[in-house]
């Protein structure tokens, strides 16, 4: 309950929608949270290669079909993985749905 009071998780407005969505979301958002939350000793920090073992450098090597041993280990030792798609970016930008356009 602590954590998301509106102090913890105010919004900075951004310039645009898609400025507004990285800044109210992800990494931007936990790590605001995180810094105002007044007993981080509390908070289990995972780190990142268990949640985004890989860079989107390699990201792309595997979607490519270009997948090494060393990006295997880490894909084996995850618990999640960011494939870096940006999907939201192009809906943001452009207002279309990316869901009815392969349908």
């Amino acid at each position: 309950d602590e954590v998301f009071r509106p102090e913890n998780i105010s919004i900075p407005q951004g310039r645009n929608k898609a400025v507004h969505v990285i800044e109210t979301t992800g990494p931007f958002m936990t790590t605001r949270i995180y810094d105002a939350y007044p007993r981080t000793e509390d908070v289990t920090l995972l780190p990142p290669e268990l949640v985004a073992p890989l860079t989107l450098e390699e990201v792309q090597q595997i979607l490519d079909g270009h997948e090494t041993e060393e990006m295997e280990v880490k894909l084996e030792k995850a618990f999640a993985v960011h494939y870096f798609f940006g999907s939201w970016v192009s809906q943001t930008v452009t207002g279309e749905n990316v869901i009815d356009k392969t349908e």
